[in-house]
Order: C-alpha cells, then sequence, then structure tokens
C-alpha cells in the first residue's frame, strides 16, 4: 500500500490525484511537509497566511523552523523546540493527533491551531512528518490564563445580578434593565441578547442588548420541531448559521440584520422553562463554550425573577 509521502510525490500534472492535493493546500488547512531532518519541504499557502506573511507560501522551505518562531502550548505555556509535537513525532514515529498549538505572529500576537503531526516515512535522520490543522478562532479558544481574565468580569457581574435581583420578581421590561450589565459582561458587542416569551404559538422578545440586531416577531405558528427546540430542556446553538437555515419557523427567530450565529438559552424558574434568552451575532462561531455556560446560569438566575403569567 502507498504511504501518504509517496501519494503526494506521485500526483504530479498527469495523476487523477494532482487536482485533490491541490484543492486540499488551498482550503485553508495549514499543511506542512517535514523531511526526516525536520526541514520544511512543503507548506500550504495558509500557514504564511495565519503567520501574517500572506501569498509568502515559501516563508518556510528548508528550515526546521521559521526565525523568531515561538510556540506555545494548550495551556499557554512556551514550548521549547525539542518540544514541538512535529518534533515528537519526527523522532519517535508516534502521532501527535489533535493538539493545539499556539504561534507567534508577525504582530506579536498569537494565532492557534488544531493539528494532527503524522508519521509517514523513516528515514537515517528520522520520521518525514505531515501535519495537517486548522485555525482556531478566539471564540473557539483561549489558552486557560487568558480565558480566566475574560471569565473574572463575567463571574462578578453575574454575582452581582444574583444579588440585585434576589427575592424579587420583575415584567420582562425591568427585568432587561437588570440583565443588561451581566449580559453584556458576558456576551459583549458584537453579540445581542433578547428575552424572549412564548405565549402559545406567540412570541415576544424584549432587547436586552441591541447592536443590530433586532428580533423580527410579531405572531408565529411553531411547528413540531420549533416546538422541540423552544421547549427543549438543552442550549440550542447555531454556531454558522446561513439564510438558508431560516426557513419558517426552523431557528424560531428571524433577524431584521444578516446573523451568523445563533443561540436559544433556557431561562428556568426551578424546573419550568419560562422564557428564552436569544444571542445572535453577524460573526460565526461568535460563541465560546464558556459564554454559553455564562449565559446558561444567567438563565438560571433569571427565571425567579421574571413576573409569573407575564408577557409584557
Amino acid at each position: 500500500m502507498p504511504t501518504l509521502a509517496s501519494l503526494l510525490d506521485d500526483a504530479g500534472p498527469e495523476n487523477p490525484l494532482s487536482p485533490y492535493v491541490s484543492a486540499i493546500l488551498d482550503s485553508g488547512l495549514i499543511v506542512t511537509l517535514r523531511d526526516g531532518s525536520g526541514r520544511f519541504e512543503a507548506t500550504s499557502p495558509a500557514l504564511a497566511e495565519v503567520l501574517g506573511h500572506p501569498g509568502h507560501d515559501h516563508l518556510a522551505l528548508g528550515q526546521p523552523f521559521m526565525g523568531g518562531q515561538r510556540f506555545f502550548d494548550e495551556h499557554g505555556r512556551e514550548l521549547t523546540r525539542s518540544d514541538h509535537p512535529a518534533q515528537i513525532a519526527r523522532r519517535t514515529g508516534i502521532p501527535q493527533r489533535q493538539r493545539v498549538l499556539g504561534i507567534r505572529t508577525a504582530d506579536g500576537d498569537e494565532a492557534w491551531l488544531l493539528a494532527s503531526f503524522m508519521p509517514v516515512r523513516s528515514t537515517l535522520d528520522g520520521w518525514e512528518v505531515l501535519s495537517v490543522g486548522s485555525v482556531l478562532g478566539r471564540s473557539v479558544f483561549r489558552p486557560p490564563t487568558e480565558a480566566h481574565e475574560t471569565e473574572l468580569p463575567a463571574s462578578e457581574a453575574l454575582l452581582r445580578f444574583a444579588i440585585d435581583v434576589s427575592g424579587h420578581r420583575y415584567v420582562p421590561s425591568q427585568l432587561v434593565a437588570h440583565l443588561r450589565p451581566a449580559a453584556s459582561a458576558i456576551a459583549p458587542e458584537p453579540i445581542s441578547l433578547s428575552l424572549m416569551l412564548r405565549d402559545g404559538d406567540r412570541l415576544y422578545p424584549t432587547p436586552i442588548t441591541r447592536y443590530g440586531h433586532h428580533p423580527l416577531v410579531e405572531s408565529m405558528g411553531m411547528s413540531e420541531e420549533a416546538r422541540g427546540r423552544w421547549d427543549s430542556e438543552r442550549t440550542c446553538y447555531v454556531p454558522d448559521l446561513r439564510p438558508t437555515d431560516i426557513v419558517g419557523d426552523r431557528v424560531v427567530v428571524e433577524y431584521d440584520d444578516p446573523v451568523r450565529s445563533l443561540a436559544l438559552v433556557p431561562v428556568w424558574d426551578g424546573s419550568r422553562r419560562v422564557a428564552s434568552l436569544v444571542a445572535a451575532s453577524p460573526e460565526p462561531h461568535a460563541l465560546s463554550p464558556q459564554q454559553l455556560a455564562g449565559l446558561e446560569a444567567l438563565g438560571r438566575l433569571a427565571g425567579p425573577a421574571l413576573q409569573p403569567q407575564q408577557v409584557a
């Protein structure tokens, strides 16, 4: 059976694999091939793009590392070059799958990758290593040290909200005034938040924070699928919403501006779902797991403070 390295070597212009290899390299994936000594033999254009050198896909060829490069593990700690997963795979022949790796970019920031480093052929100098990975957006991944800095203000805002509303009941228009500081800390601009109540098949939105995304809801009938989403005990999060996804009641809510991320977070009063927090953003993958968890905590705290049987 041919190795992946030999397939890449054989994928010349006449080879039927050639257009597929080209498509992979042009797809935006970070693809690199290192020889047995660890030097780059080939890279995809996406690597130079991520490092802040667009158009220089030959940037690293013939080198074991890029000049001035620094690397970080998933905890945000600096990696020595010998501990780089590509070098481990080169020395040992053991695959390093789904590794999170930070790389210092040209502007001094860090880019975070999720990549696998696979040994494909043994040589006298070590294993040739093929790596394939993708960029992790800041809304998807932050190292724990950075995430803690982000989460601390949100935790404080949740605590202030809990103390503020404890023992009180508010109609929606009053409750959103108390929700706004905590919601803004958990999901800042450009994420817009609304408190959505339902009375039968009629939905009532009250904006909490609005950055150009106001729900367009007056009255709408909901199918069984929509009722299932609305009544679910779980958060419904669509991280990459497309226009074709908004068909009738498929996602329950339509907006006056294009939305690429949408979440429906339950608001609980005890074991009863009394409303939803609806988060919308013009950016895909806008809500991190930490932000969703923060909104779910806010929903648990807000439910007991919502005046029963009030939708306006």
